[in-house]
């Protein structure tokens, strides 16, 4: 996802997001042509001794194009349900780990001859010609489109054209969408079922988008916004650091608690309500400013201190190591003359 890809730039990735991708690639997959629907589409067109062939035909087509694939796995045994008379064999099917739940897909019922869409061209024209307004104009669009491609028409092509223009629809804008709960099966007021809420919201997303806001950090600004935005406000000594010492220290000295945020790259990333106090504190910064300025230098001061100490203590160690690398040599020449 973009947060994902945001934190793998800046920060690190160490929060997992489930990713659908491989599934999508199974159905749909990484480039036109191929994927389950593409298979379907495949058999379908291609002429069969019989109904029941053509199923089999698909489902061990189905198994060949994605053996590996974690999503594509064998029928799972459920316990007996009503009206079902039989479990499906691996050869009779297959289940699809889909977002929501793995989904099984009887092919033993006709499974390739639904997704033919074609209609005889007779009764094409027939229906074309209706008195019906939205009968015929519904036919008369379909007649164009297949005569400027092939007549045989199948719903896992339409249904893979759709996708493709949809996601070409949402690349060229910003997308933003409402999550609908239905709140019980009889649609009452104020009742609510707990099990079909929770399914509706585990399918939707919703649990990994807040686990995400709640471990994550939503909110962002560069170093330079922040620098910009403040360093009017303090004086010239502390105005003219630069912008991600000068971030740092602002939020040592209002005392921003130190899992709340964290530095990247180029930004700092904020957990939810982190910059609503900063604007705020905007607000009261004139009556609180030399008490900033105060916070800011003793953290300055304390910065430097600690980089001394330790460029002290690293040039100490090197010293030492330079010392035994120098005994070493030393007494390998040593040991190499009296070997002589």
């Amino acid at each position: 996802s973009a947060a994902s890809d945001v934190y793998k730039r800046q920060v690190w990735n160490n929060i997992q997001i489930n990713d659908k991708r491989v599934c999508i690639e199974l159905l749909a997959g990484k480039k036109r042509g191929t994927g389950i629907l593409s298979l379907l589409d495949e058999t379908c067109r291609m002429p069969s001794n019989s109904n029941t062939n053509s199923n089999l035909t698909f489902v061990q087509k189905v198994y060949s194009a994605y053996p590996k694939n974690p999503c594509l796995v064998a029928p799972e045994i459920k316990k007996p349900i009503p009206l079902v008379k039989k479990q499906l064999s691996r050869t009779e099917g297959f289940c699809v780990k889909h977002f929501a739940g793995p989904v099984n897909y009887d092919c033993t019922t006709g499974f390739v001859e639904k997704n033919n869409d074609s209609i005889h061209p007779e009764l094409e024209v027939v229906l074309s010609q209706s008195k019906d307004t939205i009968l015929s104009s519904i036919f008369s669009v379909e007649s164009a489109r297949k005569t400027s491609g092939t007549r045989f028409s199948t719903i896992s092509s339409k249904f893979s054209d759709q996708l493709v223009v949809l996601m070409e629809r949402l690349r060229r804008c910003s997308a933003h969408f409402i999550r609908c709960v239905k709140p019980n099966a009889l649609q009452k007021p104020k009742e609510f079922e707990g099990g079909s809420v929770l399914s509706q919201l585990r399918c939707s997303g919703l649990l990994e988008t807040l686990t995400l806001m709640a471990k994550g950090y939503p909110t962002r600004c560069s170093y330079k916004d922040l620098h910009g935005r403040y360093r009017s406000l303090m004086p010239s000594v502390l105005s003219s650091l630069d912008p991600p010492t000068f971030s740092l220290a602002l939020l040592k000295a209002i005392d921003v608690p130190r899992d709340s945020y964290v530095l990247g790259a180029s930004k700092i990333f904020f957990k939810a309500g982190q910059m609503s106090f900063l604007e705020r504190l905007r607000n009261e910064t004139k009556a609180l400013a030399p008490e900033l300025v105060k916070k800011i230098r003793i953290w300055l001061l304390k910065k430097r201190y600690f980089r001394v100490v330790h460029t002290v203590v690293a040039c100490n160690r090197f010293g030492h190591i330079l010392k035994g690398m120098v005994s070493f040599n030393k007494l390998r020449t040593l040991a190499m003359t009296v070997h002589i």
